[in-house]
């Protein structure tokens, strides 16, 4: 009886502590879409590239050189201008080296009915090649790039002769991630974050890029973002999409990464048949520019390796 007693007592206190949260999530919510929308006026910016349509929606992509496909895939946030020129000279001294702005970034149309996720990501990377009639290439991805680069390589198996995984996101542990991953998540609160400023976005990328930064003004990208930190990396399906890579695959990782520390990578790796790791020692989330020299040589090397 004194419990029931204590429960009566109680109920009312926590509904009301309740609402009182809900109330306040919701006027975050509004307060953040209203931030968001003044934040993504439109960029005057002009594209690098050129655009095709896609299974019915716009894709940007930036195309150099001549000989094997290498597509080249960007982070979090980011856009086919966050490949360094150095980088992607090496490769399209002898490739033909395509960047892609993945849908909800760069140049790429936004659409919040999207499910943005690896399993779009992929799916757009594989109709990007049958619209430009490749049959097989060699995929690079850095950060969420290079997630769904090992997703596509582990859905299109056929699809894929050498896969390069720059500082790879994993799905996280709670000790890994962090703690703005869980505020970005909360309804209202992300919404908040997100809109105040750019801060949160390059927090999510580990660095700032003008080029890329210009981007984020189109309406659209930070609800992408969003539902990108949302939906996460699905820990079942990205472990059978290792498993089912084919490739010889190489990892580069820095062992400074503080967003996606090396250890938690080192736990997912394993699953793939043929793979090679490079860990890099003082080298944070961005090798391409913080060791632009060694990482370029790795990648060409291993490219240029093998049929």
């Amino acid at each position: 009886m004194m419990v029931l007693r204590l429960l009566r007592r109680l109920f009312p206190v926590v509904l009301k502590l309740a609402l009182a949260a809900a109330t306040l999530l919701a006027a975050c919510w509004l307060v953040g879409r209203y931030w968001i929308g003044r934040s993504e006026p439109g960029t005057r910016t002009e594209p690098p590239g050129r655009f095709l349509t896609v299974d019915g929606r716009t894709v940007h992509i930036v195309e150099r050189g001549e000989g094997p496909v290498v597509v080249l895939v960007h982070g979090i946030a980011g856009s086919s201008a966050e490949w360094p020129a150095g980088f992607v000279d090496v490769l399209a001294a002898d490739h033909r080296t395509l960047a892609v702005d993945l849908l909800g970034m760069g140049f790429s149309d936004r659409d919040e009915a999207l499910p943005y996720g690896l399993p779009l990501w992929s799916d757009q990377i594989a109709a990007l090649l049958d619209e430009l009639a490749i049959t097989r290439a060699d995929m690079v991805g850095r950060d969420l790039g290079a997630a769904v680069a090992a997703t596509f390589a582990g859905r299109y198996p056929e699809r894929t002769r050498r896969l390069v995984l720059v500082a790879l996101r994993v799905p996280l542990v709670s000790d890994d991630e962090p703690p703005r991953l869980w505020w970005l998540r909360l309804p209202g609160l992300g919404e908040l974050m997100m809109g105040r400023s750019a801060r949160e976005l390059r927090t999510l990328r580990g660095a700032r890029d003008d080029a890329t930064e210009a981007t984020w003004k189109i309406p659209g990208t930070r609800s992408a973002v969003l539902s990108a930190v949302r939906a996460d990396i699905d820990p079942d399906a990205f472990g059978t999409a290792l498993r089912t890579i084919a490739a010889p695959t190489l990892v580069v990782h820095g062992r400074a990464d503080v967003l996606v520390p090396i250890a938690a990578v080192s736990r997912w790796v394993p699953l793939i048949g043929s793979v090679v790791v490079h860990p890099l020692e003082t080298i944070g989330h961005w090798p391409t520019d913080e060791a632009g020299e060694t990482v370029t040589a790795l990648v060409a090397d291993f490219l240029r390796a093998g049929p």
